[in-house]
């Protein structure tokens, strides 16, 4: 290992392959021409880069994040499929499906693994992940009975769902993913389970998660938690499938908090 003194002397080239490609004779001679800009002296050294910790070493959390900053587009899905309350698995297969890269079978026939890509819900158009979650008639049933608008939403960028006006901000990509969440398991369901498309179980088993997920939020977001569920899983429930939920009344006399 040479010193920088040595490298001045003896100069950089001397380091090198003899053969350089054209973007690497480039950076030689930039750094060539810094080097012949700067003298040495015998004073002791002392460091002023943003890479280097406190004792001198060299911080490769900041060269990481230096590298990102100047190759990095930025990533437009992050906040909504990171930044929530939801549980680091659905995190995970939300990034997967913003990406497009769920095992739907529009997927599978692109590997071999399945003979056709025939939506099993539906039955009536190719399954790929948009269809799933924004273009199936019994997906598109499910959003128009909690009251969302899934017109201008696909995979790529689900923040587009249009939620009700009452529905607040706060948390809406927890509860956007609790319900992607559910649709994906109750396609799962007709497809290796047989069993039948239900609008009523689905939207019980989105309240029934809802409930699951309530310690996962903070005291003072319960209204938040209690305005939501009540507009998604409630409201629009009772009128569309003609049966309000089992307990809904027991929760009324218990005062639950009600948080997703």
């Amino acid at each position: 290992m040479k010193t920088v003194a040595q490298v001045f002397t003896a100069g950089i080239e001397a380091g090198l392959q003899l053969r350089l490609s054209r973007v690497a004779r480039q950076e030689l001679e930039a750094v060539t021409a810094i080097m012949e800009s700067t003298s040495l002296t015998d004073a002791s050294d002392t460091r002023c880069n943003d890479l280097f910790c406190k004792d001198g070493t060299l911080s490769t959390a900041a060269l990481y994040n230096l590298t990102m900053s100047a190759t990095d587009p930025g990533c437009s899905f992050f906040t909504f499929i990171w930044k929530n309350r939801a549980p680091s698995k659905v995190q995970f297969f939300g990034w997967l499906m913003v990406q497009e890269r769920v095992q739907c079978k529009a997927n599978l026939l692109k590997k071999s693994i399945v003979d056709n890509d025939t939506c099993e819900v539906c039955a009536n158009a190719r399954e790929d992940t948009n269809h799933i979650f924004f273009q199936c008639s019994f997906a598109c049933e499910f959003w128009r009975t909690i009251g969302v608008d899934p017109s201008n939403a696909f995979a790529a960028e689900p923040w587009n769902l249009a939620w009700p006006a009452t529905t607040p901000l706060t948390h809406r990509s927890t509860f956007a993913l609790l319900c992607f969440w559910q649709v994906w398991k109750h396609r799962n369901g007709v497809v290796f389970r047989e069993e039948a498309p239900s609008l009523q179980q689905l939207v019980q088993r989105c309240r029934d998660e809802a409930r699951a997920w309530r310690c996962r939020f903070k005291r003072e977001d319960e209204s938040v938690c209690n305005s939501c569920l009540y507009l998604l899983l409630w409201g629009k429930r009772q009128e569309a499938l003609h049966c309000p939920p089992k307990d809904a009344e027991n929760d009324k006399e218990q005062q639950l908090p009600v948080q997703i």
